[in-house]
């Protein structure tokens, strides 16, 4: 069992949060369709290593970017250590001119550190609005009046209101619910880093439409942002101005859930509080992930996962289990933050069952301190170090991974692993066979190809903002793969969710290249294709009808089922020699071929087939 840390909670905190993530879906969609729930399943293995899913993320098959920066990390001070948090530029900054030193150089800022008391350091850099903080014991941590006051579950308030929901949510049809629990509901996720965006990655796992807001003028982590941004819109927000506190008011009064990290009050102090947001929006869910939690000296202040284990005595704990002269030890993944992360999915989701039932506004809040304090009560696991720690190469996460195109390039990452009885959370794909024995016939399929392509790309562009820029919210994510018959495996068609064929006329004599194809998947994949969809696009010289006959032959034989009419154009060339001399297929036929694409696409996005 993969773990690598001495906790056996860190590996329980994995299949546990995400389980319960899984659960509050599976609840929220039986209320929806009036039957019981259905059936969670997640593995722990796979758990273990999701809750690492931000290491083995590959763009072009290239790692992303070490999101640290050059001073971060653990430092001796005069009578202890303390932990920097340097990932951001203006954090790095902050902590260059509290010690005053010019540049960012490790040596001089450990120099410098060394004057410092670690508690002094602590206090002066959270005054400074920095975040750093000192290395505890868990006997030092314990006796922290905010080691008591940080709740360790999701803390769920409700204001009584009457029931209600956004009329996405209200109206999105029982068969789509059946297939993407969460299907209509509307996220507004101004959450960063991991522990937040995790929350709304999972959310729209299940169905969800979420809108990720983030702000021109914010710095990103490439490195994380790539992994917790799947399945979500994008838009920028300046709510600095005027106009941008508008815009999201307007958004607000739309959405059933306001999930939120910035530091406690910050968005308050802009008119984005609990209190303000529900005056909106009546019966919306107001969600917040912090450091420490809303209650006790600490709730104002700023923190991260690493800095968090520092503070709570973990990495102390962890050192000494481990032996050896090291003082502190983090945990190899960030495992507060991704635990935080599925632990906020479930509290906005109980919150969701619960206005279902009962009606009115909820406040979700779930701390990363309240996830250690959890974590650190499910024990130790004796030999946990020798357990092994999930690497890219292992079978088990390359099992795991899928590759999606993006905005970004071709972007491989986890697919989720809290999985609901006959629920779709994996992305389904479109496959185009094309054989370019004309040139008419690839310019068809390459038109077929871009506009299924726009459809399935839909939810990754970024946009400019507009209150009704939500997607459409029923959609099942969906991607499209484009193949030359001599490239097609049989394993391309049992993997994929519905088909285009484009071919031209005479299978037979003309195509051999589209007809070995044919003759090589047919065997493998007879009676396994049952029920999926397929469209057919035909360059023809003259009617086409035969060809079309040949492609409903086989496609009964693999049990396919015919979504839309065969697509016939017409070259009126009467030879192999004057087809092959077709070179441009008309503007008003290629938008035939287009419609063709769009409707595949967009069937298999509703769930149509």
């Amino acid at each position: 069992m993969p773990c690598g840390v001495a906790r056996v909670g860190a590996t329980d905190l994995a299949q546990a949060s995400i389980a319960l993530a899984a659960l509050g879906a599976a609840q929220v969609q039986a209320d929806r369709l009036g039957a019981a729930p259905r059936a969670v399943s997640v593995d722990t293995a796979d758990a273990a290593i999701a809750f690492k899913s931000d290491h083995f993320v590959r763009l072009d098959g290239e790692p992303l970017p070490n999101p640290w920066g050059p001073i971060g990390g653990l430092h001796a001070t005069r009578d202890g250590h303390v932990r920097i948090h340097d990932n951001f530029p203006h954090h790095c900054e902050g902590v260059l001119r509290l010690l005053r030193v010019e540049r960012a150089d490790r040596e001089l800022v450990a120099a410098k550190l060394k004057g410092w008391g670690a508690r002094e350091f602590e206090d002066a850099a959270h005054a400074a609005g920095l975040v750093a903080y000192a290395l505890r014991t868990e006997d030092e941590w314990a006796a922290e009046p905010q080691a008591a006051a940080t709740l360790p579950l999701p803390e769920i308030v409700r204001t009584p209101g009457p029931p209600h929901a956004s009329p996405s949510f209200a109206a999105a049809p029982p068969e789509l619910v059946a297939r993407r629990p969460l299907a209509g509901l509307r996220v507004l996720d101004l959450t960063r880093i991991i522990a937040g965006p995790v929350a709304g990655r999972t959310l729209a796992a299940y169905g969800a439409d979420v809108l990720w807001v983030t702000a021109p003028h914010l710095p990103d982590l490439p490195a994380v942002d790539r992994d917790v941004a799947r399945g979500k819109r994008t838009a920028q927000l300046d709510l600095e101005t005027e106009g941008g506190r508008e815009k999201l008011r307007e958004l607000v009064a739309g959405a059933d859930v306001f999930l939120q990290s910035y530091r406690p009050g910050a968005l308050a102090a802009k008119g984005f509080g609990y209190d303000d947001v529900r005056a909106l929006n009546p019966g919306i869910i107001y969600a917040s992930l912090s450091a420490w939690g809303p209650h006790g000296p600490w709730a104002a202040r700023r923190g991260f996962d690493s800095l968090v284990q520092t503070a709570s005595g973990m990495n102390a704990s962890e050192a000494a289990a481990a032996g050896g002269d090291a003082v502190a030890r983090p945990l190899p993944t960030q495992a507060l933050d991704h635990g935080a992360g599925y632990f906020l999915a479930f509290g906005i989701l109980a919150a969701l069952h619960r206005r279902s039932v009962e009606g009115g506004s909820y406040k979700v809040d779930v701390s990363l301190g309240g996830v250690q304090r959890w974590l650190v009560s499910l024990g130790r696991l004796a030999g946990g170090f020798d357990c092994h720690d999930p690497a890219f190469g292992d079978a088990e996460v390359q099992a795991l991974l899928e590759t999606r195109e993006s905005g970004f390039g071709a972007l491989t990452a986890m697919k989720h692993v809290g999985l609901v009885d006959g629920a779709d959370l994996e992305a389904k794909t479109l496959l185009i066979v094309y054989h370019s024995y004309t040139d008419g016939t690839r310019q068809m399929a390459q038109a077929a190809w871009e506009a299924a392509t726009t459809v399935a790309n839909e939810a990754d562009v970024r946009f400019s903002v507009d209150p009704n820029d939500f997607g459409d919210a029923a959609q099942l994510p969906i991607q499209v793969q484009l193949l030359h018959a001599a490239e097609a495996e049989p394993e391309d068609l049992l993997n994929a969710s519905s088909y285009i064929f484009a071919t031209p006329e005479n299978l037979a004599s003309m195509s051999g290249v589209m007809k070995d194809f044919f003759d090589r998947c047919y065997y493998p994949c007879l009676e396994k294709l049952n029920g999926r969809a397929y469209a057919v696009l035909i360059c023809a010289g003259s009617d086409g009808a035969n060809a079309l006959r040949q492609l409903d032959r086989i496609a009964t034989g693999w049990r396919l089922r015919k979504a839309m009419d065969g697509t016939i154009v017409c070259t009126h060339a009467q030879t192999p020699e004057k087809i092959l001399a077709t070179k441009t297929i008309p503007e008003d036929d290629l938008k035939r071929c287009r419609e063709v694409g769009e409707g595949m696409a967009e069937g298999l996005a509703m769930g149509v087939f």
